[in-house]
């Protein structure tokens, strides 16, 4: 039974992984631009 599950648990360990490194990437990459554009409006504002 334990060696049966361990496999899909890790499988899905895995997958949670990758989905987890995604939205760290995407969210980063959102605030960064997030913050340029909050930049460029305020130097357009000046």
């Amino acid at each position: 039974m334990l060696s049966v599950s361990r496999p899909m648990l890790l499988v899905v360990l895995n997958d949670w992984v990758t989905e987890t490194k995604d939205t760290f990437v995407l969210s980063k990459a959102s605030t960064s631009f997030a913050k340029s554009s909050r930049e460029r409006l305020s130097l357009s504002t000046l």
